[in-house]
Parts: structure tokens; C-alpha cells; sequence
């Protein structure tokens, strides 16, 4: 999943990323290469981002669209995002 965030992020790409695990899903809002806004499952912003990342099996998918989200719910960049998913995942498999 950072592999294929990190690609539409240097490419500067806006849409939806949606990652689904079962009947769970989260869609991800990029906006030329930035995560502006996340929702899943109860939840919004960050939380459902780190969301994504628990999902252990499931699949992905990116939709390109020039249409901004009508709510943004992250400021945080999408390199610090994915580093500290990364690290909460390393923290809760030590």
C-alpha cells in the first residue's frame, strides 16, 4: 500500500484511492499528490488513514478526478503519513 500511495504522490495525481477488506473500506482523497481528506469506517481524517493501513488482506484500487473532496479532514503531508503508518505498524508487530 506506501508503494502504490508514494506512486500517485510523486505523480502529482488527484482522485480517490479506495482500499477494501472485506465489507470495510476506506477512500483515501488525493489532491495533485496530497491526501486532503480520509473516511472510513466511523471514522474521518487521519484515523481512517492509519485505518488503511491495518487492513492486513483486502485490495485496492485509484479512480483519477479532477473534482476537489468537498471537505478536507488532513493537513498533514502524504510522506508523514505513510512513514508514521509504517512505524505504528513496526510498533505493533514488535
Amino acid at each position: 500500500l506506501s508503494d502504490m500511495l508514494q506512486l500517485v504522490s510523486s505523480n502529482a495525481m488527484s482522485g480517490v484511492f479506495a482500499v477494501r477488506q472485506d465489507t470495510t473500506h476506506c477512500d483515501l482523497h488525493f489532491e495533485a499528490g496530497r491526501i486532503v481528506h480520509a473516511k472510513g469506517p466511523g471514522m474521518t481524517g487521519e484515523s481512517a488513514f492509519f485505518a488503511a493501513f491495518g487492513f492486513e488482506t483486502g485490495s485496492y484500487e485509484f479512480r483519477e478526478s479532477s473534482d476537489p473532496p468537498s471537505i478536507r479532514t488532513i493537513e498533514s503531508g502524504t510522506q508523514y503519513l505513510i512513514l508514521e503508518a509504517l512505524r505504528r505498524i513496526d510498533e505493533s508487530n514488535a
